[in-house]
C-alpha cells in the first residue's frame, strides 16, 4: 500500500475515505435505531403517566393533587423534549451549506446527493461532470463528504444524548407521579 514515500496512492486514499464514509453511514443508522428505541420508551412513559393520573380519585389533601399534577405535567414535557431531540437526531433539517455556509466545503456531486439535486440540472450535466473528474478532484470531493458526515454524526449524536437525558428526567417524573398516585390511593382508602 502506498508509494515509495509511504503515502497512499490516490486510488488507495479514495478507497480509504469511501470506507470511512460508509462507516459514518453505519453510525447514522445506529443513531436512528437508538432514536426509535427512545421514541418507544417515551410512548410508554407518556401512556403510563396518563393511566396513573386518570386512575386517581380526588384526594382530600390538595397538596397531593398538586404534586401529582406537577409530576404528571413534567413527565409529559420531558417526554416531549426527548421525542423532539430524538427526531432531530434522525435527519439534518437544514442542508450542510445552509447550516455552515457554502464556502465551508466544496461542491461534491458524486458524494452529496442533496447538493447534487440542488445544483445539477440534468443527467447529462451530471455525467459530463463525473466523466471530466480528475483523481485530485475526486479525492477533494470525498474528503469534503467525509468531513460533512463526521460533523453530521457529531451533531446527531449530541441530539441523541440530549434526548436520553430528557428521557431519564421523564422516567423520574413518571416514578414520582406513580408514587404520588399510590399515596393518594392509600390516603383515600
Amino acid at each position: 500500500m502506498g508509494n515509495g514515500s509511504g503515502k497512499c496512492a490516490p486510488e488507495e486514499l479514495l478507497a480509504l475515505i469511501q470506507w470511512h464514509i460508509v462507516r459514518c453511514d453505519e453510525l447514522r443508522s445506529a443513531v436512528a435505531n437508538r432514536a426509535a428505541v427512545l421514541l418507544s420508551a417515551n410512548a410508554f412513559t407518556s401512556a403510563g403517566v396518563a393511566a396513573v393520573s386518570v386512575s386517581v380519585s380526588a384526594p382530600q389533601e390538595r397538596i397531593f393533587l398538586c404534586l401529582l399534577f406537577v409530576a404528571t405535567a413534567s413527565t409529559l414535557v420531558f417526554a416531549a423534549l426527548s421525542v423532539a431531540f430524538a427526531a432531530d437526531s434522525l435527519i439534518n433539517r437544514f442542508g450542510w451549506s445552509v447550516r455552515n455556509g457554502v464556502e465551508s466545503t466544496p461542491f461534491a456531486p458524486a458524494f452529496s446527493h442533496s447538493d447534487t439535486v440542488r445544483y445539477v440540472e440534468s443527467l447529462a450535466d451530471f455525467r459530463r461532470g463525473q466523466l471530466d473528474l480528475r483523481m485530485a478532484d475526486a479525492l477533494e470531493h470525498a474528503i469534503s463528504e467525509l468531513w460533512i458526515v463526521i460533523r453530521a454524526h457529531h451533531r446527531r449524536y449530541g441530539q441523541m444524548q440530549k434526548s436520553v437525558r430528557f428521557f431519564y428526567y421523564s422516567l423520574g417524573s413518571f416514578v414520582a407521579s406513580s408514587v404520588f398516585a399510590l399515596l393518594i390511593r392509600f390516603l383515600v382508602a
